[in-house]
């Protein structure tokens, strides 16, 4: 091994020692061991997640992207990058952003089953011999969700959700297709990361809750465009070219041998990849639609499905009017100085304190879990950036008032955490996506926002955003907020409808017939819808 040699790192209460050899820097050599460094990019220093600071005197001089990314306090206290340091023998170094560890966590109805949703009575025929269980997939960027159905029974028996682990090869679809376009072995092993998970899904389902994974017959996957093609290993790169984005992108399994065999379930279930609309429109917007029951005649509905890739839809009576927006991972917490996706340790609410100039936060936790935060979710981000916008902390254009501020530390009792100027920025031009999106649908279909008789938001995202907040920054557009339902996901909702029902796949079937696809790519009034919604004020929509 060339250049051998071996660092100290520190984790929590914890010291290991690692050895490396050609690794070009220090996330590389992280990347080979249990602690893995937190990174929305591919190693390439454009997300600046990756932080680790360095405890003895082999501090490097800071890079020109550390110092974009990293705070003068930061830089002084040795904080670096892992993807821009180069490991040196003897090296100390403690890591401060570790990624997120795979495990899964319990899903429960209240997670993602939208109230008004009607789930009809099993008619799909099985076969016995085949097993009597039956899985839904959703599969996100971020998350991958699953829940067992007992088939027979017609009834929800167990769910999970766990992180996907293509995220060491970036936070959002497009970094994940170019590096699948890069090389065959990059697209294999994108799409065993993504069988992996499955796998880790069904196998902790069945092992926890006690259920044979052989039994299972059924398995129903629903997701955006980019996860489908890239799980199947096929079509992903028609999504780098803008000329593709309405068209149908196939997305199946031609040999499901050997999903079968890694998930060990029955070698005869039946695997349904449900067909994505077409671009980046998956299946899991119009799962969505059909959970939410939006698209009936004479009624006027849009659906938001925040996501990395957010799907937008609006239903004007009688067309259903689709695009997608590069939300970008700010609105799953990744991408941000302090971000972290929703789950145990997220700050996912912020309120204001009448007797302190601090904010009062709300972490997500479970029961064998403390209370401490570790970072601040999607919906805690809007909640900061309205209560700093109401205390005339930031500006509508998303600067700090005072000029020897670039940001801003949020102190709670674990310590502090950091919103950052750059963040502002990375939000506000996911925020503008959305709005655009929003607009482009309302313009085509002739509808005003007024007209509007009910928005359904959906994704973990949505499930706990404070509604009046998105609406001050121009998250939503200016509603009634009583029209407003916080579903949660949707997605996997109408993939058990799928799962279970035909009768919902012909609706689904009718629903498709019924779909415009805009491509915001082809319209040239796109810059001007963009630069009216990047500022921090009321959406601008006709």
């Amino acid at each position: 091994m060339e250049n051998a040699g071996k660092i100290r790192i520190t984790f929590g209460n914890n010291n290991f020692f690692a050895t490396f050899g050609n690794e070009a820097c220090i996330k590389e050599v992280l990347d080979l061991t249990p602690v893995r460094v937190n990174s929305g990019c591919r190693g390439n220093g454009a997300c600046g997640l990756c932080k680790i600071k360095i405890l003895n005197d082999h501090v490097p001089e800071p890079t020109v992207t550390e110092q974009y990314h990293l705070t003068a306090k930061e830089l002084n206290n040795a904080v670096r990058l892992a993807c821009q340091v180069v490991p040196v023998s003897g090296m100390h170094i403690q890591v401060i952003n570790a990624a997120q560890f795979f495990g899964s966590s319990v899903i429960r109805p209240t997670d993602y089953y939208m109230k008004k949703a009607f789930f009809p009575v099993s008619d799909v025929p099985r076969d016995k011999k085949h097993g009597k269980y039956g899985l839904s997939v959703d599969l996100g960027s971020t998350n991958i969700s699953a829940v067992l159905w007992d088939l027979y029974e017609n009834k929800r028996i167990s769910g999970r959700r766990i992180l996907n682990k293509q995220a060491q090869f970036g936070s959002d679809v497009i970094t994940r297709i170019v590096a699948a376009n890069e090389s065959g072995a990059n697209a294999h092993r994108l799409s065993e990361l993504a069988l992996e998970t499955i796998g880790n899904v069904i196998y902790d389902i069945c092992s926890q809750d006690g259920y044979n994974p052989f039994e299972i017959s059924a398995v129903s996957i629903v997701g955006n465009t980019a996860e489908l093609a890239l799980l199947c290993g096929r079509n992903y790169e028609n999504l780098l070219y803008p000329k593709n984005w309405v068209k149908k992108i196939e997305c199946a399994c031609k040999d499901k041998s050997p999903w079968t065999y890694k998930w060990c379930i029955n070698p005869n279930a039946l695997i349904e990849i449900v067909p994505p609309v077409g671009g980046f429109i998956g299946s899991d917007l119009s799962a969505g639609v059909l959970a939410t029951d939006m698209a009936k005649p004479g009624k006027c509905c849009l659906l938001l499905d925040f996501g990395t890739n957010t799907e937008i839809a609006l239903w004007d009576g009688s067309i259903l009017w689709v695009t997608s927006a590069a939300g970008g991972p700010a609105f799953e917490g990744c991408g941000l100085s302090s971000g972290i996706p929703a789950g145990p340790g997220a700050i996912y609410k912020i309120d204001a304190s009448n007797n302190s100039p601090d904010f009062i936060c709300h972490t997500i936790f479970s029961e064998w879990q403390s209370r401490q935060p570790k970072g601040i979710c999607g919906s805690g981000i809007v909640d900061l950036i309205a209560l700093l916008l109401d205390a005339d902390i930031i500006t509508s254009k998303g600067k700090f008032n005072h000029f020897q501020t670039n940001s801003y530390e949020l102190r709670t009792g674990a310590g502090e955490f950091t919103l950052t100027k750059r963040d502002i920025d990375l939000f506000m031009r996911s925020k503008a996506a959305i709005g655009t999106g929003i607009g482009f649908l309302l313009k085509s279909s002739g509808v005003v926002a007024e007209e509007i008789d009910h928005i359904y938001i959906c994704g973990a995202f949505g499930k706990n955003l404070n509604i009046p907040n998105a609406i001050k920054i121009g998250l939503l557009p200016v509603v009634n907020p009583n029209i407003i339902d916080l579903c949660g996901n949707t997605a996997l909702a109408g993939c058990e409808m799928l799962l279970i029902s035909s009768k919902s796949r012909e609706k689904l079937e009718l629903i498709k017939q019924k779909t415009n696809l805009i491509n915001m790519a082809n319209e040239p009034e796109f810059d001007m819808f963009y630069r009216e919604n990047l500022f921090l004020r009321p959406m601008e929509v006709s």
